[in-house]
């Protein structure tokens, strides 16, 4: 495993090089996100549509990868935590954020992960920004 990251630091680094130089990076991954996800192992965030509790596109390959990482660390545990934007009845955000948070949770799930692994946490929009599409995710932050 360590030597799988000392392999994408390496082309990290050839990227940023790249980046500096002024050239465009071209990635062998099919989702460069998720790789950079298993590089730091931590604050993963899925992002959600207006009004929807459904993982979709990126948010999948998130948590594919999120899973693959579990895989290889079965000690660690994952806080799954979900937020609302402001827009709208407090109460129906309250129960959206619970929504998202538990459809990454049943993803993971739906992909291995054992239950007592993910701990579930969600926020409404509490902590929201206003109307922002940023507050509209799902957290996943690893616990080790």
């Amino acid at each position: 495993r360590m030597a799988s990251i000392e392999g994408r630091l390496d082309n990290l680094g050839t990227d940023v090089e790249g980046l500096k130089a002024g050239q465009g990076v071209q990635r062998n991954s099919e989702n460069a996100v998720a790789e950079l996800s298993a590089l730091t192992g931590r604050n993963v965030v899925v992002r959600f549509s207006s009004g929807s509790a459904r993982v979709e596109g990126e948010g999948r390959s998130l948590l594919n990868e999120v899973a693959v990482e579990m895989a290889h660390a079965p000690r660690d545990r994952a806080l799954i935590t979900g937020f609302a934007d402001s827009v709208g009845d407090p109460a129906l955000n309250l129960s959206l954020s619970e929504r998202r948070a538990k459809a990454v949770r049943d993803y993971l799930l739906g992909l291995g992960v054992a239950a007592d692994r993910l701990l579930l946490n969600y926020y409404g929009a509490s902590q929201s920004t206003g109307s922002d599409a940023g507050d509209r995710r799902v957290e996943i932050e690893w616990l080790l």
